[in-house]
């Protein structure tokens, strides 16, 4: 049945409901702190929309009160042009107190306790006095900041500056309740109130645990898998499956934490989820997320003890060794075919696929949350098919996955400041690389295939899993992956087999570094923008 309705849907149109959790929300208010009670619901209300993710305008990240006190800053990450790489700047892990922050050149916007010397105040003030003046962004400037932030030259000659951006002014309210609220110190959570909010919630302990235990296993093949699975899940919102029939999940991020999971957890910061997490002894934990979720961010994955026991099926089950566990160098870490061949390429592949509407998402909401730069090179609308693991020559011969190995190298490998100069020498490898590696594809599909793909060799989502056929909607600079054949007759269809799949995840997601320089960026994105089959397949 499944097959039939492929064929058909290269004449007909198709229409199927979109899936998952979507939206922004809080965390629910603890009863007596102003904060949360007063105070954020303005923030997730009408500030969230712009003032989150990288993009947010100078930096400035409201859903959280641990972002309204890092502040400001006028570096624009999404630089494309740096000559260098910057020190990442990433809200709770880069940085764990103001100190921090002021010397990352962080600026206060909220200025003590008098409203009226206040950046914040004054930006939402200009606002309420000029409601109907017209936004002056730059054309081409995807991360506006004022060219002068303080406080004391905003005037009726920068109204166009006022906030909320673009939109209508905040309530005569809202604007009381930030005045009274800075007048009187502009308190923050009490302490009592954020340790409820970033401990594990009584309900989840035990499921909690059960799946810390799983990433925390001791021998070569769990610390293996356990490393896999962190690089693949490092952007997750993760929440328990037993709550979502309250309408309102507890999100967490997987973590790399130098203190046992029950303490407080001290993460990790890397820039990238492969790069060394350093000497000693490390734990991967379930971190609380804090603060308002947001839609182009949001990557829900769902735990549950059917997930728990299917991964175990997948990855633990099998009868397999490990031979040495991998370093953390670039040329290792940048290739994950070589750091993981000990681990089954099926159970890879099949860890892709079950959950392949959150891996696509990745692409779009992980590190490249907007930009016209990283969605221009794809269509306003495609559909993702994945070719079965029966029919990849990777999962059936060991012989053609060693083969294949050496030549899927990742731009990743040359790290974050790649010279200029280097792109197109670089570049030229991989082009070698790539060239041969399709070679050694073709020969192998005419072996396994001889009379050549047909619709049999399509997944089909085993017959029960809606991530079979995903539908990509671009729209000007970001995108939304759906299940299901979504909307009108797509022009084009994009195959995915296993080294593609894999690849575009390490090279979009787990060794792009959005600080990175020009070179850095520019291999990324020659690799798969400019080249959207990268070794893979697309039909138009």
């Amino acid at each position: 049945m499944f097959r039939w309705y492929i064929a058909c849907l290269l004449a007909v149109i198709i229409f199927a409901p979109i899936g998952g959790i979507q939206g922004a929300h809080s965390q629910p208010a603890t009863a007596g702190d102003e904060y949360f009670t007063r105070i954020q619901p303005i923030f997730d209300n009408r500030c969230v929309a712009c003032h989150s993710c990288y993009n947010a305008p100078c930096q400035l990240n409201l859903q959280s009160y641990s972002g309204l006190t890092r502040g400001a800053t006028k570096l624009n990450v999404y630089d494309g042009l740096r000559p260098k790489s910057v020190a990442p700047t990433r809200l709770e892990i880069d940085g764990r107190s103001i100190s921090d922050w002021r010397a990352k050149s962080f600026f206060d916007v909220v200025g003590g306790d008098e409203p009226a010397r206040s950046l914040l105040m004054r930006l939402v003030g200009l606002r309420a006095q000029h409601p109907t003046t017209q936004p002056r962004k730059p054309a081409g400037e995807s991360n506006f900041c004022p060219a002068d932030t303080n406080a004391a030259s905003i005037s009726q000659n920068t109204s166009e500056l006022g906030m909320p951006y673009g939109l209508p002014p905040l309530s005569q309210s809202e604007i009381a309740a930030l005045n009274e609220w800075i007048a009187g110190g502009a308190r923050g959570p009490s302490t009592a109130s954020l340790t409820s909010r970033r401990a594990v919630p009584a309900r989840l302990q035990s499921e909690a645990r059960a799946w810390e235990a799983l990433f925390n296993g001791t021998t070569p093949r769990e610390k293996l898998v356990a490393r896999y699975l962190y690089e693949h899940l490092f952007l997750a919102h993760l929440y328990f499956t037993s709550e979502t029939a309250s309408g309102r999940p507890t999100f967490f991020r997987l973590v790399r934490s130098h203190t046992p999971c029950e303490l407080d957890i001290d993460e990790i910061a890397t820039r990238r989820p492969n790069d060394d997490p350093g000497a000693g002894e490390f734990h991967y934990c379930l971190n609380r997320l804090d603060g308002a979720i947001v839609d182009k961010t949001h990557l829900p994955y769902d735990l549950s003890p059917r997930k728990l026991a299917r991964i175990r099926q997948l990855f633990l089950e099998p009868n397999w060794d490990v031979k040495n566990l991998p370093g953390y160098s670039d040329e290792v870490a940048a290739n994950p075919f070589a750091t993981f061949a000990d681990i089954p390429v099926r159970a890879r592949y099949q860890f892709l696929l079950d959950d392949a509407e959150y891996e696509v998402g990745t692409f779009i909401k992980g590190p490249v949350c907007n930009g016209s730069i990283a969605v221009n090179s794809i269509q306003a609308q495609f559909l993702v098919l994945f070719l079965r693991p029966d029919a990849d020559g990777m999962v059936t011969s060991a012989g053609h996955a060693r083969a294949a190995e050496p030549l899927l190298i990742l731009p990743g490998m040359w790290g974050s400041d790649v010279q200029f100069s280097d792109d197109i020498p670089f570049l030229r490898r991989l082009i070698e690389q790539r060239e041969a590696y399709r070679k050694l594809r073709a020969d192998g599909a005419r072996k396994l295939r001889p009379a050549g793909y047909t619709l049999e060799d399509i997944w089909d989502g085993d017959g029960q899993n809606p991530n079979a056929v995903l539908t990509i909607f671009r729209h000007f600079d970001n995108a939304v992956v759906a299940q299901g054949a979504v909307g009108d007759l797509s022009k084009t269809l994009f195959f995915l087999d296993y080294p593609l799949f894999e690849r575009l995840v390490y090279n979009l997601v787990v060794n792009y570094d959005v600080f990175g320089n020009v070179g850095h960026q520019s291999l990324t994105r020659d690799l798969h923008g400019s080249d959207p089959d990268g070794g893979g397949g697309a039909v138009s």
